[in-house]
């Protein structure tokens, strides 16, 4: 079960990254909200794919918390807990 729940996970997320690419790849000047996802949201899938691999996908890159279920059901590339998310995206906003 645990090894059809991580293959699950791992193909939803390459098929994100792949979508992503995809749209970058054909459109012919990304802007905005595109930009984003190439800077810093497919960073962020690349690294929960990472866990996924390393069968530590649920776990908080900067805290020993766990991240919910719901949580990574409603956002498959979550790597930080909604704490912990929270602080980074303040952290970014001030730099």
């Amino acid at each position: 079960m645990i090894v059809d729940d991580q293959k699950h996970r791992e193909a939803d997320l390459l098929a994100r990254i792949e979508k992503i690419q995809h749209v970058l790849r054909h459109k012919a000047r990304p802007e905005g909200y595109i930009l984003l996802k190439k800077d810093v949201i497919i960073p962020q899938l690349e690294r929960a794919l990472e866990k996924v691999r390393e069968g530590s996908h649920g776990e908080c890159d900067d805290c020993p918390e766990a991240i919910p279920e719901r949580r990574l059901k409603a956002s498959p590339g979550a790597i930080r807990c909604l704490s912990c998310q929270t602080k980074f995206e303040k952290s970014r906003a001030v730099s």
